[in-house]
């Protein structure tokens, strides 16, 4: 569910009483991620299902971002959506009080986890362990990342981030 539509649920006053916090990726990541991720099955029904009706259409990841991110199948399944589109509100604005990284996970959890006195731990459970970090800037050409660029513009801008960061 998004920003927009929690507001809806929520009176004014209950809404700003929350304390919003959300946890971003790199969108060249997030991408890569999301594609292997599928491409292996994914975790649920609905994962193989898009993979045998949607990503099955594309030969190869680099044919997938140069033409799958065309395709509105795509960018309508919640792994491929972009990201602030979940964390605006009805009238288009940012609505979090804290947005955290995937990239600093640890840190930015436990600062979560000071703001609301929670005591939870981190616990990894779908980690690849034997992926190097920022291994996803082998996977992509300048066509490639430009693409990514233009697809995902607003979670680029919005959320700061630049390919290889």
């Amino acid at each position: 569910m998004n920003a927009a539509t929690i507001q809806l649920f929520l009176t004014k006053k209950e809404f700003e009483s929350y304390y919003k916090f959300t946890f971003v990726r790199n969108p060249w990541d997030r991408l890569h991620s999301a594609y292997c991720f599928l491409s292996a099955g994914g975790m649920s029904a609905a994962d193989r299902d898009f993979e045998q009706k949607v990503l099955s259409d594309y030969h190869s990841f680099e044919n997938f971002v140069i033409q799958g991110l065309d395709d509105r199948r795509v960018l309508s399944y919640y792994h491929f959506i972009p990201q602030v589109n979940f964390i605006r509100g009805y009238q288009g604005k940012l609505i979090t009080d804290f947005i955290g990284r995937f990239e600093s996970l640890e840190t930015d959890f436990y600062s979560v986890c000071e703001k609301i006195g929670s005591d939870s731990q981190l616990k990894n459970k779908n980690r690849n362990a034997s992926k190097p970090e920022k291994s996803y800037t082998k996977a992509y050409s300048q066509e490639m990342i430009d693409k990514v660029s233009q697809v995902y513009r607003q979670d680029v801008e919005n959320l700061k981030y630049s390919f290889g960061t």
